[in-house]
């Protein structure tokens, strides 16, 4: 009976840490400039849930909980007070919830470049220009609108760089070939750098997200999402606490 239980477990494991054959990714229009999609997982139902984002149309906006009064909050709480469409939780934090690394907002140096080499940088040039960059190579220029400083990276100019194995839920901000912004997140799973990564980088007819570049946020307990859009909603919540959140929210024109 011990053996059974046992064997059951490890079945369990892995039903859901092994991905599965996935179908063609297929994207929805939420609105104008605005997609989402979802990739099955694994036979568990685990999954990567994600969103197209054209800079055209939208701005990316940081929303730290300090400026509303408290040291953290939820993602639920940060998107409804930026009056976002959606939000995901941004980059590191310390104990005290505290950011850690560089925060750009409106232009504005909100926190400093930290110097982690396996970090990269997230950036907005002139409202409607995303890149990724390394740490190293990142420089401050006035153009900067929006920056948040994660990492690692986890697509580099269409490739998957050495990566670490260590299984957590997951987020990601991308950039595919038409430099629109791909928001991404696990959901009931977890999953390595590596796992995530691919999904991330795969093409369409290889159901993937075809994030020609990508960025890992803050993951473990603290990757969680918010979305209202029209008549799509989604949350992904979690327990914890965040410093700030990356939000989208339609541009004024």
């Amino acid at each position: 009976m011990l053996k059974f239980f046992f064997n059951l477990l490890i079945l369990l494991i892995t039903l859901y840490f092994t991905p599965i054959s996935l179908a063609d990714t297929e994207w929805q229009t939420l609105s104008n400039g605005l997609d989402y999609t979802n990739v099955t997982v694994n036979s568990a139902g685990g999954k990567i849930h994600a969103f197209r984002v054209n800079l055209n149309d939208y701005k990316i906006s940081l929303v730290r909980a300090k400026d509303y009064g408290s040291s953290s909050d939820n993602i639920i709480n940060l998107a409804l007070d930026a009056k976002g469409l959606i939000a995901i939780n941004g980059g590191f934090f310390d104990p005290f919830h505290n950011e850690l690394g560089l925060r750009i907002q409106d232009g504005q140096l909100l926190n400093p470049l930290r110097p982690i080499s396996w970090w990269g940088v997230f950036y907005i040039l002139n409202s409607t220009h995303p890149y990724i960059s390394s740490q190293q190579t990142f420089s401050l220029n006035p153009s900067i609108n929006f920056a948040v400083q994660s990492g690692p990276r986890l697509v580099v100019d269409g490739s998957i760089p050495p990566l670490k194995d260590s299984y957590a839920s997951r987020s990601a901000l991308g950039i595919d070939k038409e430099n629109r912004v791909i928001i991404a997140i696990t959901e009931n799973i977890a999953m390595t750098p590596n796992a995530f990564a691919a999904i991330l980088q795969a093409p369409a007819e290889k159901d993937g997200l075809a994030c020609y570049n990508a960025l890992n946020l803050d993951g473990g307990s603290s990757s969680q999402l918010y979305a209202h859009i029209n008549q799509f909603n989604l949350m992904i919540p979690s327990f914890s606490n965040i410093a700030d959140a990356i939000v989208v929210s339609l541009k004024k024109k």
